[in-house]
């Protein structure tokens, strides 16, 4: 609940974030583990961790508050009427739209999502694009888990769960096909 920490706790919590995602990307491709069922399993072992690291203690009563300075990132309006939250995701929302549709990892991510084997045989290392879209999903998950503790003031295990399906359904409406290839961010 102190800004004197978040400046060190913030790129920590994000650092972690992409570890997390790219062990779940590892496990995928060098395990060959269904993406489900790593993601899944990486899930039941990050809050078995969280747990194990906080005695327990995850109700909201039990948490300490988000700093000030991580409550305002996502919550303060310096322009009327817009919150710092809506910036936040336009400036992400740019950066994944400009990747997605403008650069080479763009291309690639969405040849390794329409044809994996075809992606590999034209020589684009599948494996390395695999983590690297594991790895920025969880540096996407852990800004969205400092959103959600800013929004609720403080942190709690499972905080993110009733966005779940919520989020798969915006994805799959925006026209993206849930079995890769198909779909962009600006549809979702």
């Amino acid at each position: 609940g102190e800004n004197a920490r978040a400046w060190w706790a913030v790129p920590l919590a994000l650092a972690a974030g992409v570890g997390v995602g790219a062990l779940n990307g590892l496990g995928i491709v060098l395990f060959d583990i269904p993406p489900v069922v790593m993601t899944l399993a990486m899930n039941g072992i990050m809050e078995g961790l969280v747990l194990g690291l906080t005695g327990g203690f995850t109700c909201s009563a039990c948490n300490s508050y988000a700093p000030p300075a991580v409550v305002w990132l996502f919550t303060g309006m310096p322009l009327p009427g817009i919150a710092n939250g809506l910036l936040v995701w336009a400036l992400i929302a740019a950066g994944v739209g400009i990747v997605l549709s403008m650069t080479l990892l763009g291309r690639r991510i969405y040849a390794l999502g329409n044809n994996a084997l075809a992606t590999y045989l034209s020589g684009i290392d599948t494996r390395a694009v695999t983590v690297i879209v594991y790895a920025l999903s969880g540096l996407f998950a852990a800004v969205a888990g400092f959103g959600l503790a800013a929004f609720g003031q403080q942190a709690t295990l499972g905080m993110g769960d009733p966005f779940l399906f919520d989020s798969i359904a915006a994805v799959v409406i925006g026209g993206a096909s849930i079995l890769g290839g198909k779909g962009n961010y600006w549809g979702s």
